[in-house]
């Protein structure tokens, strides 16, 4: 993790513990934060192309694994992903 933050060796082992929670909590604002900045570029660019335009949000992937409870919950899903990559080839055609 210190690598993917940016931290070289000598300025990982001259942090405390908590000073390197703090770094990592810091890059994982940052990264939430160019996140939801692309997630609105996303929606600002698509918005004029779409009857409906799509929220921001709707951009942000979860860093959880998608767990179902049953097989309708999972076949929503399924149909969600396929409409997503429909709009994808959508645009892409455009």
């Amino acid at each position: 993790m210190a690598f993917r933050i940016g931290l070289t060796p000598d300025q990982f082992w001259s942090l405390t513990p908590k000073e390197f929670r703090l770094a990592i909590e810091a890059f994982k604002q940052k990264e939430e934060t160019t996140e939801w900045r692309m997630a609105v570029l996303m929606s600002t660019l698509t918005a004029p192309h779409l009857k409906k335009p799509i929220k921001p949000k709707a951009f942000i992937r979860g860093n959880q694994p998608v767990q179902f409870q049953s097989a309708d919950q999972f076949n929503e899903h399924m149909r969600t992903q396929k409409q997503r990559a429909d709009l994808k080839a959508l645009l892409e055609d455009e």
